[in-house]
């Protein structure tokens, strides 16, 4: 018998044998078999290899999911009962008479089981133990770990003992059927429900069902060390705060990484209890200084452990503190030193996103030298030599950063601007948008003309407009004519027998009146004129 084989199986293959379900044996010199009819749940045929290699096959479902069943073990013991070897030798000859059974008594035999199953079984008390542990699926980034759930059981009493449920699995289905579960050769206990809390029983109801959802999607066991252990169920990331919370009522808990044990859990949506702090150093230079009492990450639950606490972080948490993580690997110690012309980087860019995850402090010294002023930006359009030309002025407060170095206005030796890095950039690609290109003063294009330069009016100015104040040179203003500011006057004269009417529009030459009130009849949204202005029908006024 293969020594693989679990001791429970082993045991309902001896209840078996010994209830007489084993109805015939015959040997199959030729083939070197034993044919066999095992009587379970219904009459399965049995053939058990005559060879030392043991390649029994079984007609039950267990068998071909798992390679071995009761029934085959039955046959073999059987075997043994009869003081004969599974091995058949050369001109070695066994036969057996077969069981006969009557229908009726077969039919008996088939309940059995289940009049036995269902027979007064004296209640024990049971303690069953949970245990969580953190289970490393990369050896680089640990904070991608996931979380294995394994039980422990024995008898509840004054110094109860308890052993480690091998086969999670397994402890699940018998505890759903109420069978007598072996965790070794000397201790087995009967899984009646009540035998347990009501909270332990609810508990194994929920780790049942996401047991069999796990068989489901072809999972049995976790894989530690790049070996498949059945003790362990992988806890679920949308149901693992709920069935921690359980078992920690159970007073039966812990969770074990590879430095830290927690025996119980409080689950806060707060700030972590990070602290980023920002001093001003001998060299002039500023110090963010990163306290970190984070004991356990779990990225794929979200979770941060520190002190008993498990702080549950929202998406952009999570990304933050991963991010964190990751760059403090390639610091010697928890600190940065950031020189003058960076510290409105720190400010602007990095200090916002820590807020999100911890506290931050800026000592007063340096809060003396850093200025906070909201960002008003100012776009400056011109028309210079058949193109537009764009500058951008920065504005905080009285400093102003511009593209055109012409037109700063630079703050005080002792002080540093926060400046909107993001804002700014967005900026920037506005104008890569439009299709601009970046100069040593700012950007330009080429000057549109027709619908392209009516499409800049009316799209791309107030795109602009959204990000801060637009000012327009005279020139390029010129091209813009609104329709509303060259309404037509109508004369009327009376000669012979004809009427001559006359429209005359102000600014327009009036060889292009007929022109323009055509476009106007076909609901155009501008007419472009000869000098290459622009007159728009649709204005907003």
């Amino acid at each position: 018998m293969k020594w693989s084989i679990p001791e429970r199986i082993v045991e309902q293959g001896r209840e078996y044998m010994q209830e007489g379900r084993v109805l015939s044996i015959v040997q199959n010199p030729e083939k070197r078999i034993w044919l066999s009819e095992v009587l379970g749940e219904e009459l399965y045929l049995v053939e058990l290899d005559g060879t030392a290699k043991e390649q029994d096959v079984c007609e039950c479902q267990y068998w071909m999911e798992h390679g071995y069943c009761k029934h085959t073990v039955a046959v073999e013991l059987a075997l043994k009962q009869r003081g004969v070897s599974r091995i058949i030798q050369a001109n070695q000859t066994v036969s057996f008479e077969k069981t006969n059974r009557s229908t009726a008594e077969m039919f008996t035999k088939g309940f059995a089981k289940l009049s036995k199953a269902s027979a007064e079984v004296p209640l024990q008390p049971l303690r069953l133990e949970f245990h969580l542990d953190v289970i490393e699926t990369n050896n680089y980034y640990p904070e991608l770990s996931t979380i294995g759930l394994s039980l422990k059981i024995g008898l509840e009493g004054t110094k109860p003992k308890t052993y480690i449920v091998k086969n999670i699995g397994d402890f699940l289905q018998a505890y759903e059927k109420e069978m007598t579960f072996m965790v070794n050769k000397q201790h087995q206990f009967t899984l009646l429900h009540d035998s347990f809390s009501m909270e332990i029983q609810e508990i194994l109801t929920e780790l049942a069902a996401i047991y069999h959802t796990s068989q489901l999607l072809g999972a049995n066991g976790i894989q530690v060390k790049g070996k498949i252990d059945k003790r362990y169920l992988l806890l679920p990331i949308d149901r693992s705060q709920s069935l921690v919370e359980k078992m920690n009522r159970t007073g039966q808990f812990i969770l074990t990484n590879q430095t830290h044990k927690y025996r119980y859990l409080t689950f806060k949506e707060t700030s972590l209890p990070l602290t980023f702090t920002v001093q001003k150093t001998e060299e002039q230079s500023f110090k963010l200084t990163i306290q970190n009492p984070i004991t356990t990450f779990l990225a794929h639950y979200h979770w941060a452990i520190a002190d008993q606490t498990v702080y549950l972080l929202t998406e952009e948490q999570e990304a933050i503190y991963t991010t964190l993580l990751q760059l403090m690997k390639r610091l010697e110690e928890p600190s940065i030193i950031y020189e003058k012309e960076t510290v409105s980087d720190l400010f602007s860019e990095v200090l916002p996103l820590l807020e999100k995850i911890g506290r931050v402090s800026v000592e007063e010294s340096v809060e003396e030298l850093v200025v906070h002023h909201p960002l008003k930006a100012v776009f400056i359009f011109k028309k210079i030599k058949g193109r537009i030309n764009a500058r951008i002025d920065y504005h905080y407060g009285e400093v102003i950063f511009s593209t055109n170095p012409k037109y700063a206005q630079l703050p005080e030796v002792n002080q540093e601007i926060v400046r909107d890095k993001a804002k700014e950039t967005a900026i920037k690609q506005q104008f890569q948008q439009f299709a601009y290109q970046q100069t040593t003063t700012g950007f330009e294009k080429v000057l549109p003309a027709g619908e392209s330069l009516y499409y800049f009016f009316k799209a791309e100015v107030p795109a602009f407009r959204q990000l801060g104040e637009v000012r327009m040179g005279r020139k390029l203003r010129e091209l813009y004519l609104d329709a509303q500011h060259h309404q037509p006057t109508i004369e009327v004269a009376e000669g012979d027998s004809w009427l001559d009417i006359r429209f005359d529009v102000t600014g327009i030459d009036e060889t292009e009146i007929d022109a323009v009130l055509t476009s106007l009849l076909r609901n155009d949204a501008f007419y472009t004129l000869k000098s290459g202005e622009i007159l728009a029908f649709d204005s907003e006024e």
